[in-house]
């Protein structure tokens, strides 16, 4: 709903710095409660002997959507900005 609704804001010309402050602090928000969600329910609905294979995987997903698909294209640690940002070398 949040990334549904920073859309709309940005296709209709009213998105501004608040809408996006908003739209990050709430999607802060909302995946903080579900992580925390999450790893608390999950030995409700797996039964023991399964529950380590269940939160391995939990985490396996977790670290794939947050570090592979929400990762910048370009390794932070090499360059402060992407390729095309980059001044050219002065001679």
């Amino acid at each position: 709903m949040v990334v549904a609704a920073l859309a709309w804001f940005t296709a209709t010309g009213h998105a501004g710095i608040a809408t996006l402050i908003v739209a990050a602090s709430l999607l802060a928000l909302l995946g903080t409660l579900f992580d925390a969600s999450a790893y608390a329910l999950l030995p409700t609905v797996v039964p023991p002997e399964g529950l380590a294979r269940a939160n391995a995987r939990l985490q396996a997903g977790t670290a794939v959507a947050g570090g592979f698909v929400g990762a910048p294209p370009w390794p932070a640690s090499s360059s402060p900005s992407p390729p095309h940002c980059r001044s050219p070398p002065t001679p």
